[in-house]
């Protein structure tokens, strides 16, 4: 059933994926390879210096136009290791427990309470929610309550709106979109300028300042935290549930609730948020039997490579215990310096929830789904779930 959410999402995108599944590498002449397989995804995304993110087939050119230079995905060596460094104290694992101990375990325990009374609850609209609260009080709004949900309602809705005009499959947009995504991101950054003024270190703009970064380039780091955090995890966090209960590996989950974090693990894999990535090659390179001349495309389909049964049996199935292998084992985050920020805060949310259906008195059922259409990460527009009677 999950497979339906990237098909509503995008089709043409989805039939390439599904033609090139089980073919591990394919060369296209004069334009590069496309990367179907967990071996060669994992020696592509482990060398930064052949295959970069920031060449003429990867995604710093759109970047850079909507979010400005100088920010966490348009940035190599030094400029992005300056980035990391700054930003790093706010998404250390404690920090994210404590992050969702104070500001999303209030959701996590509506959403129990809600399914204790008997309703039905739209898994969507409360994983939009916490994933949102986050994401704001990351981005350095000290606000609380009915203003802290507000504007995570309002951030999610401002970052859907941004990331849809970008196809998930070339990272393209037109000029009006760009001009429309330009002005998203200065509404949603519209008042980040007070906790960097004030040098908060408590917030990422605090720390960007105090790192000395200028205000604009600070800004632009935002704006990607914002969109690329907020749209990956709320899908994410929503999937999970769904995979949980087609594969019945709830069941299993509620035996023993202990799986939590391979059944997060697993879910990531299955999910593969971000399912596309893009690199170029630097120089003429061989990539397991096939020779690429520089500035050769590299087009990784990452929901492909997560589920290549050369590396992981049954890889199709959805197993709560399932034991990672090496060669696919978090690379549903990325790697190297352009490894997630936000692994933690997303793994800490997603496990919040995982524990909290584990240890209802009974299990939990889906009564009603609608896939998404028109968005970048494939999700669902409704997903309503209730208490088994």
């Amino acid at each position: 059933m999950d497979l339906r959410v990237l098909r509503t999402a995008h089709p043409f995108a989805s039939l390439i994926v599904r033609l090139m599944s089980r073919r591990g590498l394919v060369r296209i002449p004069r334009w590069g390879i496309v990367v179907s397989g967990a071996v060669p995804m994992r020696e592509v995304m482990m060398n930064p210096r052949l295959f970069i993110k920031n060449g003429r087939h990867g995604t710093a050119e759109l970047f850079t136009r909507v979010f400005g230079a100088g920010m966490l995905m348009n940035t190599e060596g030094d400029g992005h290791r300056l980035l990391r460094r700054a930003i790093a104290p706010r998404f250390t694992a404690a920090q994210s427990r404590e992050l969702c101990a104070t500001f999303t375990q209030e959701i996590v325990d509506d959403t129990r309470e809600r399914l204790l009374r008997g309703e039905r609850v739209d898994f969507v609209q409360v994983a939009q929610l916490a994933t949102g609260i986050a994401t704001v009080r990351l981005a350095g709004w000290k606000l609380e309550g009915a203003e802290l949900h507000a504007r995570a309602r309002y951030v999610y809705a401002k970052s859907i709106e941004l990331s849809a005009s970008m196809s998930a499959l070339t990272w393209k947009a037109k000029d009006a979109d760009i001009e429309n995504a330009q002005r998203i991101v200065e509404e949603m950054t519209a008042d980040i300028h007070v906790s960097y003024d004030a040098q908060d270190p408590e917030t990422v703009p605090g720390l960007l300042a105090l790192a000395g970064v200028p205000f604009e380039q600070a800004r632009g780091v935002i704006g990607t935290l914002l969109v690329a955090g907020i749209d990956t995890t709320a899908s994410a966090l929503t999937r999970m549930v769904a995979l949980l209960c087609d594969s019945d590996e709830l069941a299993r989950l509620r035996a023993d609730p202990t799986l939590v974090g391979s059944a997060v693990d697993e879910s990531l894999r299955h999910v593969a948020a971000v399912p596309v990535v893009t690199r170029t090659t630097t120089e003429a390179t061989h990539l397991h039997g096939h020779d690429l001349p520089a500035d050769s495309a590299v087009l990784v389909l990452i929901m492909n490579c997560l589920k290549d049964e050369v590396v992981l049996e049954n890889a199709r199935d959805f197993r709560a215990n399932r034991e990672m292998s090496r060669e696919v084992r978090k690379l549903w985050f990325g790697s190297g310096q352009h490894f997630c920020p936000g692994q933690f805060v997303a793994r800490e949310l997603m496990s919040n929830f995982a524990t909290m259906f584990a240890e209802l008195d009974r299990p939990i059922r889906i009564v009603r789904r609608q896939a998404a259409r028109k968005v970048l990460m494939p999700n669902y527009a409704r997903l309503e779930v209730e208490l088994v009677r």
